[in-house]
């Protein structure tokens, strides 16, 4: 709230900037009126991807419960012929469904506008429910895949299985999330429905 500008930059700690000039990439979509977020491509170490977009479908854990939000093509090596159909994906602009907020650019006025992130929602899923309140005031979350970035995942703050995370609060914000946003899961309108998100990669179905 107290920030002058126009836009503001979520930036996880765990992030190294490869693209020079990553915020003019972000920039580019970010000024179109209706896009609501725009989120970029993070790599791994070895440059497998981490990020490019997330993608819900409704799956079942005997030890999580519900599981509903996939990173699409995690640990995904463009030489990996095996998944051949999709490989294209990670490096076209294109519209998604919802972000990671790890590097996510997203207009200042609207970010007020729709009240902020849910602070019920602490440890995990602010970042999605954002995209989805955007989403249902048809406002774009955008991927740019010309920004790269390196994200060491989860290594400032463990995710939840690592026990270095309440699971209890885990599984209490899902089922808030899922609350809000369950009737949304199995809608995604930017992924094909005859693919199946199989582990974190992509198949036909």
């Amino acid at each position: 709230e107290k920030s002058r500008g126009e836009y503001l930059l979520f930036l996880n700690n765990d992030t190294e900037v490869i693209t020079p000039d990553w915020i003019e990439g972000m920039l580019e979509h970010a000024q179109r009126k209706n896009v609501g977020a725009v989120g970029v491509k993070l790599l791994y170490k070895d440059s497998t991807i981490q990020h490019v977009g997330i993608n819900f479908r409704l799956k079942y854990s005997k030890k999580f419960g519900k599981l509903f939000a996939w990173n699409i093509l995690k640990l995904f090596k463009p030489s990996n012929n095996d998944h051949f159909v999709y490989i294209f994906s990670h490096d076209l602009i294109k519209n998604i469904y919802a972000s990671t907020a790890a590097c996510l650019l997203i207009n200042k006025f609207l970010f007020c506008k729709l009240k902020k992130f849910n602070e019920a929602l602490e440890i995990a899923y602010n970042d999605l429910d954002l995209c989805l309140k955007y989403q249902k005031k048809y406002l774009l979350t955008v991927y740019q895949p010309y920004v790269e970035l390196i994200h060491h995942e989860s290594v400032s703050i463990p995710p939840p299985w690592n026990r270095k995370r309440n699971i209890k609060k885990y599984k209490r914000e899902s089922k808030i999330f899922l609350k809000l946003w369950e009737s949304k899961i199995n809608y995604d309108p930017y992924f094909n429905i005859n693919l199946e998100v199989s582990g974190e990669f992509i198949k036909i179905v």
